[in-house]
């Protein structure tokens, strides 16, 4: 399932219009990256890639027809948090690397439209709110592929999208070339994976974060930075600790001390 995302990425990246048959030719050209145990592994996975194709060509398509444009694809980004002070973003002083979490990574693709569109009706279910027109009535909006089957498919459940979070912030401090971060309208998942209604693939958007979202989101790296640079961990018991289902407790390797002769 990886490889196949890490394929599907790449013709996205690199057939950004979403020529179907150019970014099958991606398909076809890195499919021999994969292992398969048996063949016809092989094509039950050919052809779920094929149809992830298909729908992330759908959704292109849609970006076009809502007067979409990329803005940027691959873009990377680097900001610091300091874990001793009030949490706040802010770009990576070299020369103080101590107590700062640095968060870094790579966005797949910002998309920017005109006043009202974007919106992707169709992909984001019964219960979803309007963007908000930034700066000159443009829209930026952040987008992250997934090809998981289990991903958050609405927009209640990736309010608090860390990942998303991460590269809003990234935008806000300008991390992101021609993307105007007054024009910011929030991060998206799009899930070629799911699909909703008549919609072969589904969205889930992130609005763009108020004062108190960006806030917990901060404190949550400090907090996850402080606990990183911390002499000891501290093994807590969670629910995923005990399987109900199979009568095991996957986490007890963890919590017991080992037996020694």
């Amino acid at each position: 399932s990886a490889g196949i995302g890490t394929i599907v990425h790449a013709a996205m990246e690199h057939v950004p219009d979403g020529d179907l048959e150019a970014m099958r030719r991606i398909l076809e050209e890195r499919w021999g990256e994969l292992d398969f145990e048996t063949p016809w592994i092989d094509a039950k996975e050919r052809r779920r890639a094929d149809l992830y194709l298909q729908r992330l060509h759908d959704y292109l398509a849609e970006v076009r027809r809502e007067g979409g444009r990329v803005v940027s694809s691959e873009g990377g980004f680097r900001f610091a948090v300091d874990l001793d002070a009030e949490p706040a973003a802010y770009p990576v002083d070299a020369e103080k690397p101590a107590g700062q979490a640095i968060v870094s990574g790579y966005i797949d693709r910002v998309e920017a439209y005109p006043a009202g569109g974007g919106e992707h009706e169709a992909a984001r279910g019964r219960t979803w709110n309007t963007m908000a027109d930034g700066a000159g009535g443009e829209r930026v909006v952040v987008v992250d592929l997934k090809t998981g089957k289990y991903e958050p498919g609405t927009e209640a459940l990736v309010a608090e999208h860390a990942q998303l979070a991460a590269y809003q912030l990234a935008v806000e401090q300008g991390q992101v070339e021609d993307a105007d971060p007054a024009a910011l309208a929030g991060a998206r998942l799009v899930l070629v994976a799911q699909t909703i209604g008549q919609s072969p693939y589904r969205v889930a958007h992130q609005h763009r974060l108020g004062d108190e979202a960006r806030a917990a989101f901060l404190e949550r790296v400090a907090e996850a930075g402080r606990g990183m640079a911390a002499s000891s961990f501290t093994a807590q018991v969670e629910a995923h600790c005990a399987d109900t289902q199979v009568r095991i407790s996957p986490c007890r390797i963890h919590t017991i001390p080992a037996v020694s002769a």
